[in-house]
Formats: structure tokens, sequence, C-alpha cells
């Protein structure tokens, strides 16, 4: 892993896992694909909050946690803290 200085930089997603795209049949995504998303509000320092994680589903074949279909906007409205993420699919996990 590269060290970095300062803010890093997280405002678009990291990269999927490699997978067949279901509509197009192409092969999509990266092997380096291990990473989070967290969503929240504007919570107040101190102020505890529920977190929840949301792995995706996709038979560990497809999908990612990228996917903004279960976007998080209405989740943090309640100040929930929502952490979703990437792994290794298919013949990559194991």
């Amino acid at each position: 892993v590269d060290l970095w200085n300062g803010v890093q930089d997280a405002t678009n997603f990291g990269g999927i896992s490699l997978q067949m795209n279901l509509l197009t049949r192409e092969i999509i995504g990266i092997e380096d694909c291990f990473y989070l998303n967290v969503y929240t509000t504007d919570v107040e320092p101190g102020k505890k909050c529920a977190v929840m994680m949301w792995m995706q589903s996709g038979d560990y074949t497809s999908c990612s946690g990228n996917n903004l279909l279960c976007g998080p906007d209405h989740i943090v409205q309640k100040d929930v803290l929502l952490i979703t993420l990437n792994y290794r699919l298919n013949i990559f996990s194991r």
C-alpha cells in the first residue's frame, strides 16, 4: 500500500471486483478492489449513531458496494453511518 500525504480524495468510488457484466457479457472490474464506502450526514462529534454494513448480493459472482440502486440517501437521513464494501468475487475470492 502506498502512503499519501495530506487529505486523501475519497470522492469517487474505488474499483469493483473482476466480474462479467450480465448485460453485455464482457469482463469488467479490477483485481485491486478492496474498498470501503462510508456514508453519513453531518453527525456532531461524540454523538452516537447506528452503524449499518451492507455487503452486496450477487451470489459472490457479480455486483459491488458502489451500486447506487441501493443508495445511501434514505438511510443516512436517519443518523445512520452506512458502510458498503467491495471485495473479490468468484474464483478471485479464494
